[in-house]
């Protein structure tokens, strides 16, 4: 049983708890109805209101299914990133509410140019902000980013911070990774496509495997040819196993309905059949590759 995030909220409020409100129930929580159609769980109406009632025989099934779920959630890994952690230990990146921030961010162990100047990042710091008044459409301050290789990041700050730790590879092979403010497309691709002034001579896109993400890949791959997709070696697997369910009105975009690069379709036909997608923070869990 794959239980989803708001079933396994509710389980794990429900064994803490032994009992909660019915109406506090998920509204998409089929897992729910089986459970308490196998008696696992009960419901008791009382009054005007029933409650979803847990009984301590059956307090060790429910612990294990728990378990089974998310293996990490009664010893959760601390990352030290609000979302990085919210993804591990509940795949689900949203839950950390990480604090967002403005502007862009780079972080490189390899030396990197703006505007000509050549910049070094200390080791510790690591990280090199340019300003969104620097960027911003009315901005009359030409700006360049150039390096050997670029890897654009998607998400957000949370996971950005932990990069050397989920792609290590690629950043001890000096990537230089550009996070933009709440996603890609808000900050860098749309109005005046300042993509195109990020220059490299190899450029990977990072994203969420959804409609979204792969929609901005292709947006990126139009402005930036060469532009190709990271994909881990064991996507399948990840998608399988840490795939989180797309929002019920997820729409998809007509550019990636008429995609006909054969691993974007593959990433697509696979999306639209499990409705499921695999978050660019669960590379967590392929941190090797």
């Amino acid at each position: 049983m794959k239980l989803s995030v708001a079933e396994f909220n509710f389980l794990e409020k429900l064994y803490e708890k032994g009992s909660l409100p019915a109406s506090k129930q998920p509204k998409r929580g089929e897992n729910i109805e089986r459970l308490l159609s196998a008696g696992r769980i009960t419901q008791q109406t009382k009054g005007r209101g029933a409650r979803i009632l847990l009984a301590a025989n059956r307090k060790q099934d429910l612990e294990k299914l728990l378990e089974k779920s998310r293996p990490n959630y009664k010893n959760p890994i601390k990352t030290g990133s609000p979302t990085l952690d919210s993804t591990v230990n509940r795949r689900d990146s949203k839950a950390g509410n990480p604090k967002k921030n403005q502007g862009i961010y780079l972080r490189s162990t390899a030396p990197f140019t703006i505007q000509n100047q050549t910049i070094t990042l200390p080791p510790k710091t690591n990280l090199f902000i340019i300003s969104s008044d620097l960027i911003s459409p009315t901005s009359e301050q030409p700006w360049q980013i150039k390096a050997d290789k670029i890897c654009f990041v998607e998400n957000y700050l949370g996971t950005f911070e932990k990069i050397d730790y989920i792609l290590p590879t690629l950043y001890q092979a000096g990537y230089l990774f550009i996070y933009g403010y709440r996603n890609l497309p808000t900050s860098l691709t749309k109005t005046d496509n300042k993509i195109k002034k990020c220059i490299a001579n190899q450029i990977l896109f990072a994203p969420d495997y959804d409609y979204v993400g792969l929609n901005d890949y292709l947006n990126c791959k139009a402005i930036l040819p060469h532009a190709t997709l990271y994909l881990p070696s064991n996507y399948d697997e990840l998608h399988k196993s840490k795939g989180k369910p797309l929002p019920p009105k997820a729409k998809i975009p007509q550019a990636l309905r008429q995609c006909k690069d054969p691993m974007i379709k593959k990433i697509y036909d696979g999306v639209c059949r499990t409705r499921r997608y695999l978050e660019q923070q669960n590379l967590f869990f392929n941190r090797e590759n």
